[in-house]
């Protein structure tokens, strides 16, 4: 395997067990991209090319690790943790003998037309691969809000540890912890959510800003090629854009349990899953958080070279009643698609969320993308019509310039979309949206662009929203994702704005020199201009200009351009 597209795969495997899918703060890559699929087989392109992420160790571990790894000296051990572990930060496959040797194997080669075998080769040796990474995980920010003459500071610390123990059995974690002073659109989303965007609880709001942290986990099983379980605590995203109307990684982690099977071009996912309602309602009686379940089912196929489609089926369900006591339903375990969609009796119970993702690849290096969801088909600008629908297009090497990328998207979600039919069944973890991070009721227009040299690298993001809040606590206009949709202010006449009309603009700019590409540790500068307008004499608009220094490992999602919602 050629020398550069091994280090890319290193790079693909650090960034996919990361559990994070489009990671904001990496520029796309075309050739990086290209590169790879060139190696994969039509099996192995299914499995790359399928919207459902992160993509585990096993499904990508023979292009990780070389056919040959000849030339290395024997190294010894002096304990059975240096016979596990090679050097931190650094992956590198080890073999080991008997007496705890790296112990390596080449190819049965030929010279002047006779056979012989490499003297490290051995054929009665049977190979043990083992391989174990440890990375450090930083973000040290320092910065200034000019509008609001307020100092920001960003610490995060953390570890990531992951290991293959062969070709069948992946472990990784992740431990996160955060403190920091946000600009004050994230404070009022604070104020109003108890929680940080993607993150869960805030343990403390001192004079060092707010102080909250994760855990990512999980222990992935393939007994055969065709075949995965993955059990852990994490995030998913499925789709091609930025933003996703299905399922994303804008919400915190999550326990759950993931079955994929992958056949010739079809590749079929389904995810069993705990979340949490409204941390608003904790109560102190031994039930802490309320909870409920989710179910989340994706079919994959390849129909062509340039041509993917996906059905997805999104399904949140009750697990107490109204009176808090335990309930479960036997039908969350039936794991095929589209079978509950025609159970009626299931609804009072449920909140459903079906769609269809579509990815065209063409010719010059464009690719296009798009997304459609239903919730409910009712009649037209009425409550019962909820729906929403995504279009994007991604130019890898604008001009035929290298590494000059550019991508533009369009989201769009009725109100009242993502509710349930009462407070415990929304499609909502943590007071987050599962999907888009606005929830519902607004269009937005992206426009990302992005160019790397060598290791220097500048990019630039615009989100422009036009969406509605609600003007009274009591009122219900459709954009609060843990409103109940039965008690609508408005039956009809509903249109997206539908509310107190509102928009927000933000640009951020970002320059930076990649110090490790292997875990995207960084050095960036960033600038940020972002203002909010609203009708409302009190808060008629909100500005943030703000520029922030940091030192970071990028390799998880922070979407921290989200509209504040008064």
């Amino acid at each position: 395997m050629h020398s550069k597209n091994y280090v890319f795969l290193i790079l693909l495997l650090s960034y996919a067990l990361s559990a994070t899918a489009q990671q904001e703060n990496l520029p796309l890559n075309r050739n990086m991209i290209l590169n790879y699929e060139k190696s994969l087989n039509a099996w192995d392109k299914a499995s790359f090319h399928s919207a459902v992420k992160p993509y585990t160790a096993a499904e990508v571990y023979q292009f990780v690790f070389p056919d040959t790894v000849q030339h290395y000296e024997r190294v010894p051990h002096t304990n059975w943790f240096s016979k596990l572990v090679n050097v931190v930060g650094f992956e590198n496959l080890l073999e080991f003998d008997e007496k705890g040797y790296v112990k390596h194997y080449g190819k049965i080669l030929a010279k002047d037309s006779v056979f012989y075998e490499d003297n490290i080769y051995d054929k009665a040796y049977k190979k043990r691969k083992v391989y174990v990474s440890l990375n450090p995980i930083l973000n040290i920010g320092f910065g200034y809000d000019v509008s609001s003459k307020k100092f920001l500071t960003y610490n995060l610390k953390g570890l990531e540890l992951r290991a293959d123990i062969g070709k069948k059995v992946t472990l990784y974690t992740a431990f996160l912890n955060t403190v920091g002073k946000f600009p004050t659109y994230i404070d009022i989303y604070n104020a109003q959510t108890g929680v940080v965007p993607g993150e869960g609880n805030v343990r403390n709001r001192g004079k060092q800003g707010l102080d909250f942290s994760s855990i990512y986990a999980y222990i992935s099983y393939s007994p055969v090629k065709q075949f995965n379980i993955q059990v852990g605590n994490g995030k998913h995203f499925i789709g091609d854009g930025y933003r996703s109307l299905l399922l994303s990684d804008n919400a915190y982690t999550y326990p759950y349990l993931q079955l994929t099977a992958n056949v010739w071009r079809i590749k079929y996912t389904t995810i069993y899953a705990e979340l949490i309602d409204n941390i608003r309602n904790f109560n102190d009686f031994g039930q802490g958080f309320p909870r409920k379940l989710a179910n989340f089912n994706y079919l994959s196929i390849d129909a062509a070279k340039f041509l993917q489609i996906g059905i997805f089926e999104g399904i949140t369900w009750r697990r107490t009643t109204v009176n808090g006591n335990n309930y479960f339903n036997y039908n969350f375990l039936n794991p095929i698609l589209g079978v509950r969609g025609f159970q009626k009796k299931l609804e009072p119970n449920t909140t459903k969320v079906y769609g269809l993702n579509v990815k065209v690849t063409c010719p010059k290096y464009v690719v296009l993308y798009g997304q459609f969801m239903i919730n409910k088909y009712g009649k037209k600008n009425t409550v019962d019509r909820r729906m929403g629908w995504q279009a994007g297009v991604k130019y890898f090497d604008v001009g035929g310039v290298k590494n000059l990328n550019f991508q533009m998207e369009y989201n769009s979600v009725r109100p009242f979309t993502y509710q349930g039919q009462d407070s415990g069944i929304g499609y909502s973890h943590y007071n987050q949206s599962l999907a888009h991070p606005m929830g519902a009721n607004f269009n937005e227009l992206l426009l990302m662009a992005n160019y790397q040299y060598k290791r220097f690298y500048t990019s630039y993001k615009m989100s422009f929203i036009k969406t509605a809040a609600d003007s009274a606590v009591s009122q219900n206009y459709g954009n609060n994702i843990l409103d109940i949709a039965s008690q609508a202010s408005n039956i009809s006449g509903i249109k997206i704005q539908n509310g107190i009309p509102y928009k927000v603009v933000d640009h951020d700019l970002r320059f930076g020199y990649i110090i490790n590409p292997k875990i995207n540790m960084v050095i960036e500068a960033k600038l940020q201009f972002r203002k909010y307008t609203t009708n409302l004499a009190s808060t008629s608009s909100l500005k943030t200009n703000s520029f922030m220094v940091s030192f970071a490992t990028n390799i998880f999602n922070r979407y921290y351009d989200l509209p504040v919602v008064y």
